[in-house]
């Protein structure tokens, strides 16, 4: 499983080419899912008064609501990514707005200032706004996601970086999916750190 992120200030184009570039990863045979980080403190998926809400407030810590076309998994704190990504078994993952995990990178921007105030070691390109109008910043490929899609997806495909979950195991020598590492870790009892057995279980 490969991730890759994109960050960049608001209105700057992130949505936009990480959208395009989980079509592109999809129309290529890829399998993908994807974490968008949403950074109003307000925010809530769960409203005030529904069943869900009604659960949570009699105690429940977890409330899962089983719809028709969908299942939501109701945490009642933020998890973190090595958490979150118990859950995905994907060939790439994609990250929108997270910034707290070393993974390879596209900074969507609208000036060269606001890459060079976000760039980090894992940064491998530049998309959003700004590569509209040049092709690179300080060394790095700027890549329209609209009009430069392929080259875009072709750089992601080079730089996304095999997640390595903070338990790694092999089976006959061929390494588990994240989700079988942890589940492994677990059996074994090295739960990882904010983690419980009800948590992770199948």
């Amino acid at each position: 499983m490969k991730l890759f992120s994109v960050i960049g200030v608001s209105q700057s184009g992130k949505t936009t080419t990480i959208e395009r570039l989980i079509a592109e990863l999809t129309r290529r045979g890829y399998s993908v899912g994807s974490v968008k980080e949403i950074h109003f403190e307000d925010f809530a998926i769960d409203t005030p008064g529904s069943n869900t809400d009604r659960h949570r407030r009699a105690g429940a810590r977890q409330v899962a609501a089983r719809g028709f076309h969908e299942t939501d998994l109701l945490y009642q704190r933020k998890l973190d990514m090595d958490e979150i990504l118990l859950h995905f078994d994907y060939d790439f993952v994609a990250l929108e707005g997270v910034t707290d995990m070393p993974v390879s990178t596209i900074v969507a921007a609208h000036t060269a200032e606001e890459v060079r105030e976000r760039r980090g070691e894992h940064t491998f390109a530049v998309s959003g706004r700004l590569s509209d109008s040049c092709a690179e910043v300080d060394g790095l490929p700027a890549l329209s996601a609209l009009t430069q899609l392929a080259e875009l997806t072709d750089l992601v495909e080079r730089h996304a970086a095999e997640y390595a979950p903070p338990r790694s195991y092999t089976l006959n020598g061929q390494p588990l999916t994240a989700r079988q590492n942890a589940l492994l870790a677990a059996a074994l009892g090295e739960l990882p750190a904010g983690l419980t057995l009800e948590e992770i279980k199948p």
